[in-house]
């Protein structure tokens, strides 16, 4: 069950870093991101 947790907090952490570098991306494309 532990396993299970970390490999879901991972995962978790991994996509919300995706996310940021995406918004990031978006942002340094349109001059602007809301």
């Amino acid at each position: 069950m532990k396993l299970q947790n970390e490999l879901i907090e991972n995962a978790n952490k991994k996509l919300k870093n995706e996310i940021i570098d995406f918004k990031k991306r978006v942002n340094y494309g349109t001059g602007k991101f809301e």
